[in-house]
């Protein structure tokens, strides 16, 4: 078709690629005219597509034509290939891990049971954690896991949580009553020695009493002279040897014949002096050690060291002091309380005196059968006069003056000669009246 304007183009439908030839007022010159292909997207204007409300969707609903665009959402990315005239769109979901795969999943712990904190279950994640005496343990394989829940290994203790133990009120009982759980410690008390045998998981436990003699009994009032008026029977003074520790069994047969703390240990003694003289200023003390035997030795257990006197002149001192008199200690001034029970005991004793002014001072007592005259050993043994021979085990005075008592000492330490004639102090232990 040519020389033709373009308001003079026939109607009708025309394919793709059909040229005109039409003539161009404007230009006074031929031109002509090809219809082009049509693109896909203006071939595809009968299309329409959207989102329905169904499944899981989001957004404005409904369908749409010309054009519709596909945008990649959360987790999804979007992949084209284009070839030509046609495209392959693939979507691609996010790798699932197997905690987002079990998002259908819910769990938590009840009211049921042992359990403590927060209850109910929970959505997308729980996190176990190991408690007390409770350890857990993890293998992965793959998109698999072996959980292990391991508990502390039990001791015999503690698989007898259900166990109560003690003591009631019925019988010989003392301290707390009632059941504790757990644990229950026995100890041996007053004349009762516990013995056990373990085995494995298993004990075997003895519990031993005293021996079946009678128990010892309880004394009030005691003294270590036998005073019943016979012949030897009387007491005789002594006189002081001061700065000489001296040494005696407290008992000369046998133990002490029970059990006692005494309130106050009182010994006797004898001062006396003219006024003038025994008003003058002085202090004095007196040292008493209670020793125990100890292999070959004696061992101090317990002291009291007790002063009097004035820092003056007094006119009055003779007054206090003269004559016969109790020197008497109580309890408190000891070192620690003077227990006595059913054993052997020796006493030592030690005098000071600064700035002294008695005349004649000395203490009661009784001495133990002897003869008058220095021992001269044992038989068989040339020996003359010998200081360590004795008639008593431990009685007898140190050769060397002291300011104190010795925390022990040696039988052969002792002179056993000086003694010879010697009295034994009057000691007398009292719990039964304050004064007599």
């Amino acid at each position: 078709m040519a020389n033709k304007n373009i308001t003079d183009l026939p109607g009708g439908t025309f394919a793709a690629g059909h040229k005109f030839e039409m003539f161009n007022t404007a230009a006074n010159q031929n031109q002509s005219v090809t219809i082009p292909a049509q693109t896909v997207q203006t071939q595809m204007t009968g299309l329409t597509a959207g989102i329905s409300t169904q499944g899981n969707t989001l957004g404005t609903t409904g369908l749409v034509s010309n054009q519709l665009l596909l945008v990649g959402g959360t987790n999804i990315t979007l992949s084209q290939s284009v070839n030509g005239n046609s495209a392959t769109l693939t979507f691609i979901g996010a790798g699932q891990s197997l905690q987002t795969q079990m998002t259908g999943l819910t769990a938590g712990i009840s009211t049921f049971g042992n359990t403590a904190g927060t209850t109910g279950l929970v959505s997308n994640q729980l996190i176990l954690v190991g408690g007390t005496n409770i350890t857990l343990s993890q293998s992965i394989n793959g998109n698999s896991a072996t959980l292990s829940i391991i508990a502390a290994t039990q001791s015999v203790q503690t698989q007898m949580t259900g166990l109560t133990a003690g003591m009631s009120t019925q019988g010989n009982t003392a301290g707390t009553t009632g059941l504790v759980s757990n644990q229950l410690v026995i100890v041996g008390g007053t004349n009762i020695s516990l013995s056990q045998s373990v085995n494995g998981n298993s004990a075997t436990l003895t519990i031993n009493g005293a021996t079946a003699a009678g128990a010892a009994p309880t004394i009030s009032f005691w003294e270590n002279m036998d005073l019943d008026g016979t012949a030897g029977a009387v007491l005789g003074s002594q006189v002081i040897t001061y700065d000489t520790v001296a040494f005696f069994p407290l008992r000369r047969e046998g133990v002490f014949p029970g059990n006692m703390t005494p309130a106050t240990v009182a010994m006797l003694f004898t001062l006396s002096g003219s006024t003038a003289t025994m008003s003058q200023a002085f202090s004095s003390s007196l040292f008493i050690g209670i020793y125990t035997f100890n292999a070959s030795t004696l061992s101090l257990l317990n002291s009291v060291v007790t002063t009097w006197g004035s820092g003056a002149d007094n006119a009055n001192l003779s007054t206090i002091r003269a004559g016969g008199r109790w020197l008497t200690i109580h309890s408190s001034l000891w070192s620690a309380a003077p227990a006595f029970s059913q054993g052997n005991y020796w006493i030592g004793t030690l005098i000071r005196s600064s700035s002294r002014s008695d005349q004649t001072a000395g203490f009661y007592g009784q001495g133990p059968w002897q003869f008058n005259s220095p021992l001269s050993g044992t038989i068989g043994i040339s020996q003359v006069n010998a200081t360590t021979v004795g008639y008593l085990p431990f009685f007898g005075r140190m050769s060397v003056s002291s300011a104190s008592l010795p925390a022990s000492i040696g039988s052969a330490d002792l002179n056993k000669q000086v003694v010879l004639g010697s009295n034994i102090p009057l000691l007398r232990f009292n719990n039964l009246i304050a004064s007599y």
